[in-house]
């Protein structure tokens, strides 16, 4: 739930993953995408936020744009289909020295 995290949440979030990850682990990361053009609902994510939150210890192995399969609400309003989302697959790097970032 990427999306429902504050900016400074997202960053922290992203640090304490990489501090519990080894090296070669890998991250799933689904989020509600700003593609989603309605106002309701989670917050959206763009791409660019993604990937300067999840810059220095990261590799993208893929990211790609989704639609989710979700319940139908009576007061939230997602596109046909489903909400639109970022799936991502990460990998945590080690720093430049080798070792864990901390």
């Amino acid at each position: 739930l990427f999306h429902s995290f504050s900016d400074e949440d997202r960053g922290r979030y992203a640090a304490a993953i990489a501090e519990v990850l080894n090296p070669g682990g890998r991250l799933l990361l689904l989020c509600i995408s700003d593609r989603e053009p309605f106002d309701e609902g989670p917050r959206r994510v763009s791409e660019q936020e993604l990937r300067e939150t999840f810059c220095g210890p990261w590799k993208f192995l893929s990211l790609s744009a989704c639609q989710l399969e979700v319940v139908p609400h009576p007061r939230i309003r997602f596109s046909p289909g489903g909400p639109h989302a970022w799936m991502a697959e990460l990998e945590r790097l080690p720093d430049s020295a080798g070792k864990i970032s901390r």
